[in-house]
């Protein structure tokens, strides 16, 4: 049953870890740039983290039902192909679930890349040398321009939470809908896919949360004051 259900294990296991490993112990931490400057504008005071919740939630949710347009294209097991015996069209097709379910987990790999690219949103370890910084100076050169112009409109941390709450919704529900079609549909396999599928999601769930002390601790000392492009 491994080896048949490894890929979409696999993804399900690095989907769990990287989002918890960010979410919600980092995104806590991120305060909005224009915090403070208008005192009624509580988007940007205290509703700033509670709104990035709701962004999270909401691109999670989009992309779920995203999935409904995407695995359809990964053809169908049919009736009547259970297991071994269900003839050359089934292996075929389970083939090219299998396939899908490889590319699945590497794409689940890549979210990796949103580790780093979280450490460049304001946080509250930052907001002491983003109150003298100018956005619009290009001192701190064309990266730090760029991200610090998108920051102060909060347009980049938003994106980026969306596309990573998409990513995990839409990685979470192809991992779910694929491990069924990987394996016969008798109780017996059903019953252990299950069982490794609840593992996974409980061990990366465990392993996210307790690496996300250690991304806390290096989000906040790689940077100069938490925000590695800005300068003094």
């Amino acid at each position: 049953v491994w080896r048949r259900i490894r890929w979409p294990i696999i993804s399900i296991f690095l989907t769990f870890f990287i989002t918890l490993t960010v979410f919600p112990s980092w995104i806590a931490k991120l305060e909005s740039w224009k915090q403070c400057e208008d005192y009624a504008d509580r988007w940007s005071n205290d509703l700033y983290v509670p709104r990035l919740i709701v962004l999270f939630n909401l691109g999670d949710l989009i992309g779920r039902m995203s999935c409904n347009f995407i695995v359809p294209t990964v053809a169908d097991d049919g009736d009547g192909d259970d297991g071994d015996n269900g003839g050359g069209a089934g292996r075929r097709r389970r083939k090219r679930t299998h396939s899908f379910c490889k590319k699945l987990a590497w794409g689940s790999f890549v979210r990796v890349m949103f580790l780093p690219l979280f450490w460049l949103c304001t946080t509250s370890s930052s907001s002491s040398s983003l109150s003298s910084y100018d956005y619009r100076s290009n001192d701190g050169g064309v990266i730090s321009y760029i991200t610090a112009s998108l920051s102060y409109a909060d347009i980049y941390p938003q994106l980026l939470l969306i596309a990573f709450a998409f990513t995990n919704g839409l990685f979470t529900a192809m991992s779910y809908v694929c491990v069924p079609r990987l394996i016969p549909s008798t109780d017996e396999f059903q019953k252990v896919a299950s069982t490794i599928l609840n593992f996974a999601i409980g061990l990366g769930l465990f392993c996210g949360s307790l690496f996300s002390f250690v991304y806390v601790r290096w989000g906040s000392s790689v940077s100069v004051d938490g925000y590695p492009f800005v300068q003094k």
